[in-house]
């Protein structure tokens, strides 16, 4: 055989070869990923996925999951681990994506992830395009979106869902921040879901126009419930208890939701109250709950919010009117 033809074969078996095992390791990870109970062995198989794209010219392997597609593949394990039963899996019959979608909605509620541009993954309603999270498994990292929640389920789907249905949504975001959390050690901003009584809610750094308060009276006005003035802001008791906290702390203007059990986040509030939902709208502007903007593309720019403990807010606690 020719010198030259021998090189060549020898090569394209070398370069076959290399393909073939990267297909066969790629096919073990994705069945141990879809099999292991041992949730650090499935985050390292979503990082060891995560590297290895096949996009190889020797072998081509037409039916693959995407690597989005495995973001929701680890998700749906991760969930699994945490008993959660809020949502089911759509697949494609002629291809390998994955879908989420919401249980119990009228309106259809779809979650896709889509691949950012310096790693990591966005979780993404389908029908809004609404950018709820950004999961980046190299850093331990779980952002959620205040603004994109805001917009999917007090604006679009407060007036077609009942409440309780839409924080079945937002539970089930909140049960995957807290396991990731808690399981494998994330580093999770959960912003307006956040439910510890003692989170103050960070807003927009903006100019709080002096109308704020007094635009919450009148919304609440024929509500049933007192807006009364404190110190430091102002407060209401609405149902079950929940106490609404506005407070200007070294004149910066922060929100806090108090319930004694740590169960109710500003969201719930939202979702529950009309009221609460037409002054928070209206006022937007200037009282977003601030996401992070390196990550998300805001209408509103802000700054990361972080958990501070209200040792310096002086709210009274107040009876809700029967």
């Amino acid at each position: 055989m020719l010198r030259e033809l021998h090189d060549r074969v020898t090569g394209y078996t070398v370069h076959l070869q290399a393909d073939l095992d990267r297909v066969q390791t790629m096919i073990t990870n994705v069945h141990d990923l879809s099999e292991s109970n041992e949730p650090a062995q499935v985050h390292g198989l979503l990082l060891a996925l995560n590297q290895r794209l096949l996009d190889d010219k020797w072998v081509q392997v037409p039916r693959q999951y995407g690597l989005a597609d495995i973001y929701m593949l680890a998700m749906n394990r991760f969930m699994e681990f945490a008993k959660s039963d809020a949502y089911t899996i759509l697949m494609s019959e002629d291809s390998e994506e994955l879908t989420l979608r919401v249980k119990g909605l009228e309106t259809p509620v779809t979650f896709r992830f889509v691949l950012g541009t310096q790693g990591g993954a966005y979780l993404v309603e389908q029908r809004t395009g609404e950018q709820v999270a950004f999961w980046l498994p190299e850093q331990r990292q779980l952002l959620f979106n205040s603004e994109a929640l805001t917009n999917l389920l007090v604006v679009d789907l407060r007036e077609k869902e009942a409440s309780m249905a839409i924080r079945k949504i937002a539970a089930m975001l909140l049960v995957f921040g807290r396991y990731m959390e808690q399981t494998l050690g994330y580093s999770v901003d959960y912003n307006i879901l956040e439910t510890a009584d003692s989170y103050i809610y960070q807003l927009i750094p903006s100019y709080v126009p002096d109308r704020l308060l007094d635009r919450l009276f009148v919304h609440s006005a024929h509500s049933g419930y007192y807006l009364k003035r404190t110190a430091n802001g102002a407060a209401m008791v609405v149902k079950n208890n929940i106490e609404v906290r506005i407070l200007q702390m070294q004149g910066i203007w922060h929100l806090q939701v108090v319930d004694g059990h740590d169960a109710a986040s500003w969201l719930d509030t939202l979702v529950e109250f009309d009221f609460l939902a037409s002054w928070y709208l209206e006022m937007r502007d200037y009282i977003e709950v601030a996401s992070n903007p390196k990550v998300f593309k805001l209408e509103h720019q802000g700054v990361k919010a972080q958990p501070l403990e209200a040792t310096v807010a002086m709210v009274e606690v107040l009876q809700p009117q029967q």
